[in-house]
Parts: C-alpha cells; structure tokens; sequence
C-alpha cells in the first residue's frame, strides 16, 4: 500500500510538470560541466608550444603559468595542459604566475635576466679597442630556448672605432609588433665616437629619424626618436640616444609599438659604461 501511494504521488508530479527531486541526478556545485578553458597546446615533432594567439602555458603540476621567455619553464618537450592569451584568464582558470630566476622582472609582458656573467666581461674588454666607454647593459630580454645567450663572441667593438651588440630572436607578446610586424625581437646598441663621421654612422641607424621626446636615463639627458619604415638598418624602430665622455649612444628595438619605449628604456637604464683606464 505505501508503495503505490508514493508511485502515485510521483505521476501525479510529474503530470504537474514538476520533477521530483528523487528522480534529479548529482550535478557539480555550479550545475553544469563547463567546458575546458584556453586552447590546447601545438605539437611539432617531440615539443609542445603554445601559440602566438595563446602563448601563456600551463602546468597542472604546481598550477603554474609561465609566460614566454622565462627560463624556469619546464623543457619543451613536456606537454603544456593549456594555453592562454592573458594572465586574467589564466588566473580564473586557477593557475597563479610562476616565479623568476633572481634578478629577472616583467617588463609590459616581456621577461628580463640578468646579462650572463661571460657577456659582461665580453663587453667591458671590447671598450679596449674603443676611444670611448663600452655600453654594457646588465639587463636584457630573456633569448628562445632554442637561440644562443647573447654574447659579443664576434667582436662587440667594430671597424672604425665603433660599437654594436644585436639580440635577435627574443619573445614578445602575441600582439605586440616587432621585426617583421611579427612578435620577434631584435634589439641593437650602439656607439660611435663624437667627430667627423658622427653624422655618416648615424645615418646608418636611421636616415630619416625625428625626436619626439626628451628624457634622463642615469641622469643623462637623452633623446627618444621614431625612425620610419623604410630600407635603413634600423627601419620601424623606436630608439633612445645619449652622448657620454666622447661618445653618442643608442639602444633601439625594431618596433614602433607603444610598449616599446619601456623596453628601450629598461635597457637603457641597466647599461654600465665601461672603459679601460689608458696604460
């Protein structure tokens, strides 16, 4: 008899158009399975990346988000468990950002380390054959992991009195427009000795560059210049430029994007002059 009371009551409910919270299934606390957020990882050959439009990687080993560049992420090889395009969606995803190697920082999206130590000393001994001081930055971006440390192996100090160091290759976020209106990096710094030739090697960065601001770096009073698309070495680029004790300086990205004027100054701000005492 109580059976058939309680099935009778069940149909009577359900011709109600009201479902018995007997018959409703477990559900999770927020009701509904939500799909999987981000973008799956890329694969290519035996590496896993993320891609340009995603590039912040996580891990469910320690839920961590390593954003391009940093070198404590693990090796390409282990699969990431999603990508992100922001650290917003990263983090409600619940993953927090990793950390950095001492020394290193976030500079508008973009990791820097500290300068390797054999790089430093590369450049200081370069200022031996200039007539004027090395500019040595001690901070800059952090190189792919499959490019080589920077370093002034083929000679930092030039023909004709002159100083170059060029970085190819470092990560830039997925919307940021560098080298080639692509999210890669090339930075260059320069020296030429205050004389005759100033105007000719300047011309080399950049033909038709135009200040558009001025600025201290290190309490030098420093120039920040756009140079325009172009054919010159340096075409696109943002720059900022100092004179030093005989000499005139630069460092430049190939980017006309606004973040770029942090990056040339971070850099411009880690430089140390260095210079051999005459013997």
């Amino acid at each position: 008899m109580r059976r058939l009371t309680v099935l009778t009551i069940l149909v009577t409910l359900g011709i109600a158009g009201i479902t018995p919270i007997l018959d409703r299934p477990a559900t999770s606390p927020a009701g509904v399975v939500k799909p999987a957020s981000g973008r799956a990882p890329v694969r290519s050959g035996n590496d896993w990346f993320c891609p340009p439009s995603s590039p912040l990687a996580t891990y469910l080993s320690g839920r961590t988000i390593f954003e391009p560049g940093n070198p404590l992420a693990p090796h390409a090889s282990v699969k990431p468990a999603r990508c992100y395009s922001n650290l917003g969606e990263a983090i409600s995803a619940g993953y927090r950002l990793a950390r950095l190697p001492p020394g290193a920082r976030y500079v508008d999206g973009i990791v820097f380390l500290p300068a390797p130590a054999t790089f430093t000393a590369a450049c200081a001994k370069s200022s031996t054959d200039l007539t004027y001081a090395a500019p040595c930055p001690t901070l800059i971006p952090s190189w792919l992991p499959t490019g080589a440390p920077p370093s002034c192996s083929f000679g930092c100090a030039k023909a004709g009195d002159r100083f170059q160091f060029q970085m190819w290759g470092f990560s830039l976020p997925a919307n940021f427009e560098g080298f080639g209106g692509q999210p890669y990096g090339h930075l260059v710094i320069g020296g030429v000795r205050v004389g005759a030739d100033l105007q000719r090697e300047l011309a080399l960065w950049c033909p038709r560059t135009h200040e558009v601001a001025r600025l201290r770096v290190n309490g030098w009073a420093a120039g920040l210049y756009r140079c325009p698309p172009g054919e010159s070495f340096l075409a696109g680029s943002t720059q900022i430029r100092w004179g030093y004790h005989g000499g005139i300086y630069g460092v430049s990205i190939q980017s006309q994007d606004a973040r770029a004027v942090d990056i040339v100054r971070a850099v411009a701000a880690s430089i140390r002059m260095r210079q051999t005492p005459a013997a």
